[in-house]
């Protein structure tokens, strides 16, 4: 599948998406809806497979990641201006960071699964 023909399908399959919620009265964040769109986009031209996040119906992954985009833009704000908090945050037990830091639970959780990519992203922020 060509890098164009895929945006063309995502761009379809939102419009669908929005057209299967306007006569439910449901409210449609775009903000999240727009975060679906990108990220399927993002992740199939960096990592050759598209995320996934515009067929789930409702965009409850999508809010979820937008979610964690937040926590961790807030959370970066803090360890810009302290460097020492990665290390000792990073140093700290899993079930310790989630008591102390809830705003980077998401976070540890996502750097199981990409360390290596999401660690620079997020903490060049």
């Amino acid at each position: 599948m060509s890098f164009s023909s895929l945006i063309q399908s995502r761009v379809e399959l939102l419009c669908a998406r929005l057209t299967e919620n306007a006569g439910t009265g449901a409210v449609v964040h775009l903000n999240t809806v727009f975060t679906a769109l990108t990220l399927d986009i993002i992740s199939y031209y960096s990592f050759g497979d598209a995320m996934g996040l515009l067929d789930d119906r409702e965009f409850k992954v999508a809010q979820q990641w937008k979610k964690m985009f937040e926590q961790v833009t807030q959370a970066g704000v803090i360890m810009r201006h302290f460097p020492l908090v990665p290390r000792v945050v990073n140093s700290l037990p899993y079930w310790l960071v989630m008591c102390l830091f809830p705003s980077i639970v998401s976070f540890k959780r996502l750097e199981t699964v990409r360390p290596p990519i999401f660690i620079f992203i997020f903490l060049s922020i």
